[in-house]
């Protein structure tokens, strides 16, 4: 009796081996009908003033028959394949450019693009990472003239990763105020430009902007918005 259950175990291992191993064919012989390189595209450091950073791959049919392209979907509205319904013959090669617009996604950057065929689905990654020439904290630099006699002075910062020696040609809108550097310290990196800005007794309140323009042309200006609140008298 013992012996008969021993036997029906092993018959039923044996049985589940090789559903197993058809199961894991199956699968392998799904997932190798395409193949997409490569399966990361990695762009690396760009600065976000480069606007649109281009992105190639190949998708390559492994199969014996027609791989035909159904769509093609991004997790981002920022990416763009330009890849339309097509077929790709047996052992083809396709090669597709599209392109990423980094503008406004600073730091670590990451997408999936998914690739949908008659056959399955296939993925690859983008990444990279997006840097800034020149950024503040992103608020307005305020100035209140409010009982006062004489101008008035505040500072603000500016930073930068790349470009820790970066001149700057200074626009002033207007005569009621004055830029000028006076300090510059870097740091785990991050190079911190800090600035004074000296506005004369203003007669009303009023809003305009701080433009600075790097005499390098490859660095993108940066406005500061300044707003000053006149004085009561």
């Amino acid at each position: 009796m013992i012996r008969k259950v021993c036997l029906l175990l092993g018959a039923c291992a044996i049985c589940a081996f090789l559903y197993n191993c058809s199961k894991h064919i199956e699968s392998v012989t799904e997932k190798s009908a395409f193949r997409i390189t490569p399966p990361v595209f990695d762009f690396g450091r760009v600065r976000e003033s480069e606007g649109v950073v281009p992105v190639e791959f190949v998708v390559e049919n492994t199969s014996t028959e027609p791989l035909e392209i159904l769509d093609v979907v991004s997790g981002c509205g920022c990416t763009v394949i330009d890849l339309a319904s097509q077929k790709i013959l047996p052992h083809e090669k396709l090669s597709v450019t599209g392109r990423v617009d980094v503008s406004g996604r600073l730091g670590g950057f990451s997408n999936q693009i998914i690739i949908r065929t008659e056959k399955g689905l296939g993925k690859f990654d983008i990444q990279g990472v997006v840097i800034r020439d020149l950024w503040t904290n992103g608020q307005t630099v305020r100035v209140s003239a409010t009982n006062s006699s004489q101008p008035i002075q505040t500072t603000f910062e500016v930073y930068t990763t790349d470009f820790p020696d970066v001149v700057f040609e200074t626009i002033e809108p207007n005569e009621l105020f004055s830029v000028e550097e006076i300090s510059r310290v870097t740091e785990s990196g991050t190079t911190t430009i800090r600035f004074s800005l000296t506005v004369a007794l203003p007669k009303e309140s009023f809003s305009s902007e701080i433009i600075l323009v790097p005499t390098t042309k490859e660095i993108k200006q940066l406005a500061i918005p300044v707003q000053c609140y006149a004085s009561d008298h």
